[in-house]
């Protein structure tokens, strides 16, 4: 029994920051980690694909949607719990607001994160981070269900963090919540920090356009936007996508794009700079549901 709302056929377009995606057999708006266990248990003693996401940032969605269950954490996994040298705070809360409040209590360490989208959890995923920081940097430790629906307290080591990467996703567990570790500092000085950081993101990137954020990962000692803007990829478009004219590492929706059109941009940019420049660059943004491998 979960305490959350279920919806039928709902469309993935609409808990996709990119605005993208058909259907999904079912999905779960989660209430808590209690609803999170009972339903990623169900799937498996269904043998239901299950995806579980916050904010839908940093993914792609195939038109055909999603064929298992879907489980939203935000807002339902929302509660924050500040503690004297840390917080704690449950997967489904979104990082930005989280930096917000630490700000407003001053609270040091997460500045940096004022600007990123989408929640704790998957930002914890893929090691979300900006500024020459990221958020495994502050992880005490997370509560994880593993892939055989157990209940674990990883620390640092276990969660491998590295450069958009983390454990979590090579062994397939769901962050439930993790302990941060956060100073103290004045607040008008983490205020005036965080302002710098948002203003470089306002001149660098296409915000207030559905994106799904960077594209690729940086490859090593080098910047993915720089390569794509080199081979003079902005404004390149497929139906209603477009790679922004602000950052060429961005594919922004303008307005009834499909997940078909974006893939098929991805792939030019792909192979434009691997022509170009010998490098095979990764994608940082996860597509889900469809059929084939997609790289």
């Amino acid at each position: 029994m979960v305490r959350g709302r279920l919806l039928e056929g709902e469309p993935m377009s609409r808990h996709t920051s990119l605005r993208v995606g058909g259907p999904a057999r079912m999905m779960l708006l989660a209430r808590d980690v209690d609803d999170v266990v009972a339903a990623t248990s169900w799937a498996r003693e269904e043998d239901w694909p299950c995806l579980v996401i916050g904010l839908g940032t940093n993914l792609l969605v195939s038109d055909q949607g999603f064929p298992g269950l879907v489980v939203k954490t935000h807002p339902g996994l929302g509660q924050t719990v500040w503690e004297e040298e840390s917080v704690r705070v449950e997967a489904g809360s979104s990082l930005a607001s989280l930096a917000r409040e630490a700000i407003g209590r001053g609270r040091a360490g997460l500045e940096f994160a004022v600007g990123i989208p989408g929640t704790v959890g998957g930002a914890l995923v893929g090691n979300a981070g900006a500024h020459g920081h990221s958020l495994g940097e502050l992880v005490l430790e997370a509560e994880v269900l593993t892939d055989q629906g157990e209940r674990r307290t990883w620390p640092p080591g276990k969660l491998e963090f590295g450069y958009r990467t983390s454990s979590l996703q090579r062994l397939a567990a769901v962050v439930l919540s993790v302990r941060l570790r956060l100073g103290h500092e004045e607040r008008d000085r983490l205020r005036a920090r965080a302002e710098e950081f948002l203003r470089r993101r306002r001149r660098s990137q296409p915000l207030g356009q559905p994106s799904a954020g960077c594209v690729f990962r940086n490859p090593p000692g080098r910047s993915a936007g720089e390569l794509l803007d080199r081979c003079g990829l902005k404004g390149m478009k497929r139906g209603g996508a477009e790679v922004s004219s602000v950052h060429a590492n961005f594919i922004i929706n303008r307005g009834g794009a499909t997940a078909a059109d974006v893939l098929e941009l991805m792939r030019r940019m792909r192979e434009a700079v691997c022509q170009r420049f010998g490098v095979l660059l990764e994608p940082e943004v996860r597509t889900v549901g469809f059929e084939e491998p997609v790289w």
